[in-house]
């Protein structure tokens, strides 16, 4: 799965006020005049600013993983690289979006990065972020 061009992250910080109660479906009741403090989804996705940039995923190749074709990403260029993570990975000049694995999978037919092509990883991803249609 290839990936878009990059941004780095809060470029300006906007906080959205967040209803004090909870619905499963619909809408905050009419009559509940309390709000939380106001909700910072920086704060809330991006544990590290400083390291962080976006990315739009091109393909479904990681659809199982949750991750779509035009989905927002959020990458960690500071996480901690685990097995099973997501990963931005450059190989061969170009930019892949790739499961990690630590230990080699015969007969795998994922993404898996192969071990025999050099690769260079730029983060982790820490977030998905889709539009409802």
């Amino acid at each position: 799965m290839n990936a878009n061009q990059t941004r780095p992250a809060i470029q300006n910080q906007q906080q959205t006020p967040q209803s004090g109660s909870r619905t499963t479906a619909g809408f905050p009741s009419p009559s509940d005049d309390y709000l939380e403090t106001p909700l910072d989804l920086n704060r809330l996705l991006i544990k590290r600013p400083a390291a962080t940039f976006f990315m739009r995923a091109s393909g479904n190749a990681l659809r199982e993983a949750g991750i779509r074709d035009h989905d927002l990403l959020i990458i960690d260029r500071a996480s901690q690289v685990t097995h099973g993570a997501i990963i931005v990975a450059l190989v061969d000049g170009e930019l892949q979006l790739q499961r990690f694995t630590m230990r080699p999978q015969p007969n795998a037919e994922t993404d898996d990065l192969l071990y025999e092509t050099p690769y260079e990883i730029w983060g982790v991803v820490t977030c998905v972020i889709r539009e409802l249609s």
